[in-house]
């Protein structure tokens, strides 16, 4: 056997331990060849650089191979996840939850949820804190200890039921809504800290740990400590017919295809209005010196227009089309990646931009197959060490493909077939 492969193998079993000592290594070594096996050894230990949890699947992007997949009920079931650190914790249909490592799916914990997501008043949701994770169903929130997945506390939800519950997670609570009625809860006891006396049609948390709400009376942001309202602004349209997006520092609100509405970005820290237009919000990110990027779609399922807005009288410093109806976009040093799909034929398209709106590279996914369905599909992006990964889920089974950032060539692809298959 190689002596250098045993030399590596034995750094590899010691762990992470090492990685301090490996990348300092690496860092001043002159010499190629000993750079690359360090990287070699770094990268094999450092194996969570690497994950993606497919939603059933933990996969290896660098290799395009699963590492483990979780048992359902039957092989059409998707579970309810939330990955923690390296670890993934997940609700079954039976009820089941458990916590088990992203690497070889290792159970850390078992506990079980009287509420299964199949029955009437079944478990609905699934989130987690630093310290705790959450199970939410019709009637009731429990509570478990992220160590060792024993029950914490359990707290009852209004008496006439949740039937579409979404949670919303800070360090010290919870916001828990629907279309009725809006509570915040401690983490600590589960004990109600205050509601807004109705419900809400979307929420989302903003990064200080304030709530933004569309609701009934418009669009609102909430101090989590107390529930003041901190403003309040009244949108164009109908709150319960739009989208709520935040995308640093701003909140964006605005109609889904096909309807044609009125798109408006408003300031967080005053909910000042700053922009508006008629369209579809498709999709947002922020670049540098605060340029907002925006995807609206035309209303015909025939995707629309990407607009770079500059916040200095917020003119369009260019703009492109897009043509299918979904996307998603990752904006990364200096690049924007622009994922486009038909929501409908799993149809993808990948391209990445400059930032002056130039073409850098265009990709078209060959890992991904193209089936007609009478149900949504959805792509999205992420980015993993100088990669793009492309995550497709669609009814028939999940897709990833990962690219190059910097050339677009494909370099792993992976797929699960729902059926088994």
């Amino acid at each position: 056997m190689d002596h250098r492969k045993q030399a590596e193998d034995k750094l590899i079993v010691a762990g992470e331990a090492n990685l301090p000592s490996l990348e300092m290594a690496r860092a001043n070594s002159k010499d190629p060849e000993i750079q690359q096996r360090l990287t070699s050894v770094i990268t094999r230990i450092r194996w969570w650089d690497w994950v993606v949890w497919s939603g059933k699947s933990s996969v290896n992007t660098l290799t395009g191979q699963t590492n483990w997949t979780y048992k359902t009920l039957n092989d059409y079931w998707t579970v309810t996840s939330v990955v923690v650190g390296h670890d993934v914790i997940v609700l079954d249909a039976d009820g089941k939850i458990e916590r088990l490592t992203l690497k070889d799916g290792n159970v850390i914990w078992k506990a079980n949820a009287p509420e299964t997501p199949e029955s009437v008043k079944g478990t609905r949701a699934l989130c987690a804190t630093s310290q705790q994770c959450f199970t939410i169903s019709a009637t009731n929130i429990r509570a478990y200890n992220l160590t060792s997945g024993k029950e914490v506390w359990t707290a009852t939800l209004h008496e006439d039921g949740c039937e579409y519950p979404t949670v919303l997670a800070a360090e010290d609570g919870l916001f828990v809504y629907d279309r009725k009625k809006c509570n915040y809860y401690e983490l600590s006891n589960g004990k109600k800290r205050w509601d807004i006396g109705g419900g809400c049609f979307q929420a989302s948390q903003l990064a200080g740990g304030d709530i933004l709400i569309l609701s009934d009376k418009g669009l609102s942001r909430l101090r989590p400590a107390d529930g003041k309202v901190l403003w309040t602004v009244r949108p164009v349209d109908s709150p319960d017919r739009m989208s709520l997006m935040v995308a640093n520092p701003y909140v964006i609100i605005g109609g889904w295809t096909p309807e044609l509405g009125h798109i408006e970005v408003f300031d967080q820290d005053s909910g000042s209005k700053l922009f508006g237009t008629v369209g579809c919000l498709a999709a947002a990110a922020v670049g540098s010196a605060h340029t907002l990027f925006l995807a609206k779609g035309n209303g015909s399922f025939q995707g629309g227009d990407l607009l770079a807005l500059n916040p200095v009288g917020w003119n369009a410093e260019w703009s492109c089309k897009y043509e299918k109806d979904g996307i998603d976009l990752l904006i990364e040093d200096s690049r924007l990646f622009l994922c486009e799909y038909d929501s409908m034929a799993c149809d993808v398209g990948l391209k990445c931009l400059k930032l002056n709106g130039e073409i850098a590279w265009k990709a078209k996914p060959t890992g991904i197959s193209v089936s007609h369905s009478e149900y949504e599909q959805r792509s999205h992006l992420l980015r993993q060490n100088g990669n793009v990964v492309l995550v497709s889920n669609q009814s028939s089974g999940e897709f990833i493909e990962t690219f190059i950032a910097q050339s677009g060539e494909s370099v792993t692809k992976w797929h699960c077939y729902f059926n088994g298959k």
